[in-house]
């Protein structure tokens, strides 16, 4: 999917100018069977890429879940310049956007989509960089959205964006992190 979220800003940075608007490129994986099916949205983290994980997606698919993965304008590896990680506040909107237009196609007949996303049961999941946006649209008063049921955290951390995580709100979080991790030491 090609989302355009047309009421926030992408600043320059990453080699792009700034832009009036957030484009999305969205990866729309969809399990076998007949909807509707619980739905995951993913975020990918640092000079990253839904592409890079299709096996992951994969396996949510045969597990029966619908994945929905953005690229993100300033991080993604396919930027012209540097990724830069500067635009973590914006991410976890971007997210909550993408749930937005994923549950609107669902809802509309006709749309490839139609049927297929069960609006009770989302969750939100993301890797390192990806796992920081997680984080704040699951926990983070600036940026939450009440709609994901759970949430997962890979190799990720709860870092500055504004607002107040909230950990103790009952949402359930599972983490994962490596134990040689180069960029964010286990230990931390």
């Amino acid at each position: 999917l090609d989302l355009v979220d047309t009421g926030r800003e992408t600043p320059a940075g990453a080699g792009l100018a700034h832009a009036p608007e957030r484009r999305l490129v969205t990866e729309v994986h969809v399990p076998a069977g007949e909807g509707p099916f619980p739905f995951i949205a993913f975020a990918h983290g640092l000079a990253g890429h839904p592409r890079k994980f299709t096996r992951l997606f994969d396996a949510w698919n045969r597990a029966g879940y619908l994945v929905a993965a953005p690229a993100f304008p300033l991080s993604n590896d396919e930027v012209p310049g540097e990724p830069t990680w500067t635009d973590l506040p914006e991410q976890p909107g971007d997210i909550s956007f993408v749930i937005d237009e994923v549950l609107a196609a669902s809802a509309t007949e006709g749309d490839p989509l139609f049927g297929l996303v069960d609006a009770d049961r989302i969750g939100v999941a993301g890797l390192s960089l990806g796992g920081a946006t997680t984080y704040g649209v699951a926990f983070n008063d600036c940026c939450r959205d009440d709609r994901p049921r759970a949430a997962m955290v890979l190799d990720g951390a709860r870092l500055t964006m504004g607002g107040t995580y909230e950990l103790g709100s009952g949402l359930p979080l599972l983490i994962m992190h490596a134990d040689q991790d180069l960029a964010l030491p286990y230990s931390d």
